[in-house]
């Protein structure tokens, strides 16, 4: 059993299954030719309006404060990326497909708030570019809060009395750097997963790796496999880690390659983790609803729904 649902009431669980059954709908729309629901449209997060914005932050509030799951729907959500799930979302070929899932199931719950949400992405190569992006305005009251310490302004700044034992930290690093301008070409220049995923990629097209230096510069909770999620920021940059892969992914299709299959697994190869196995979960769901495996997160039926 996955323990993030041990201390989840039977109610609790069939609420959770539900919604996320309805959210992959669309998958039988697509399949059984009905009509499908209007795609989701992620944008930069400093594309977005002001009003977007706060939109957005809201339902973060709201989840914060909805106690359909227990201690509340965020913090929940926020416990699978840690425990066993943090090997089945990292160190081999399922880290991207594994964290496109978990946008889409946060996503759902926060459209069950305010069903006009969807996640910005962040993309922090902008933010590489600044002479000191200590100063980004993503670390302003108007839009993710202070960079260091706890969030006691901006968006999120109730959450410390909400759940002081899930509250995050930032702690924001000079002299980190981010994703780059070269670093996302050379991912895009590559053609199989296996030269952009773990452990097979070479150092100049590793997305994982690339994708490891936003979490040290933002520091604190963000620095620690475990905690990471209980950031709101963390979605937004994964966000932009999903975005760079689409990239990838419509690359692969403009050259005939199956993207649905090119799944990098070698059961040899003892420096992948056996979590990572295709076919096996990929630990949001259990029995008897034990229904998403790590080969999921490649379905080419995303294309048609973000």
């Amino acid at each position: 059993m996955n323990r993030t649902f041990v201390w989840l009431k039977e109610s609790e669980l069939s609420y959770f299954h539900e919604t996320l059954a309805h959210s992959f709908a669309p998958y039988r729309s697509h399949r059984s030719k009905r009509q499908v629901a209007a795609p989701r449209v992620r944008k930069e997060i400093r594309a977005m309006t002001d009003a977007e914005r706060v939109r957005y932050f809201n339902a973060l509030n709201q989840l914060k404060t909805d106690t359909s799951l227990r201690p509340n729907v965020y913090d929940a959500l926020a416990a699978f990326d840690q425990g066993a799930n943090v090997q089945r979302a990292h160190f081999g070929p399922a880290f991207t497909g594994w964290h496109r899932l978990y946008l889409w199931i946060l996503e759902t719950f926060l459209r069950q708030q305010d069903h006009q949400v969807t996640i910005p992405y962040l993309a922090s190569h902008l933010d590489g570019e600044m002479t000191t992006p200590t100063g980004s305005v993503l670390f302003s009251n108007a839009f993710f809060g202070p960079g260091f310490g706890l969030p006691i302004t901006g968006p999120f700044s109730t959450w410390p009395q909400i759940n002081p034992n899930t509250v995050f930290t930032r702690n924001l690093a000079a002299g980190i750097q981010l994703f780059t301008v070269a670093g996302i070409n050379a991912i895009l220049r590559r053609r199989r997963n296996r030269d952009i995923l773990v452990p097979i990629a070479p150092a100049d097209s590793d997305l994982d790796r690339q994708h490891g230096g936003a979490h040290v510069f933002i520091g604190g909770t963000m620095n620690n496999l475990n905690s990471a999620a209980r950031d709101p920021i963390f979605f937004s940059h994964h966000a932009f880690v999903n975005q760079i892969w689409e990239r990838f992914r419509l690359n692969q299709r403009a050259a005939g390659i199956p993207t649905a299959t090119d799944y990098p697994w070698d059961p040899n190869d003892q420096r992948i983790p056996a979590s990572h196995n295709p076919n096996l979960t990929a630990g949001f769901t259990i029995s008897p609803f034990n229904s998403l495996r790590q080969i999921d997160g490649f379905s080419d039926d995303f294309f048609q729904l973000v």
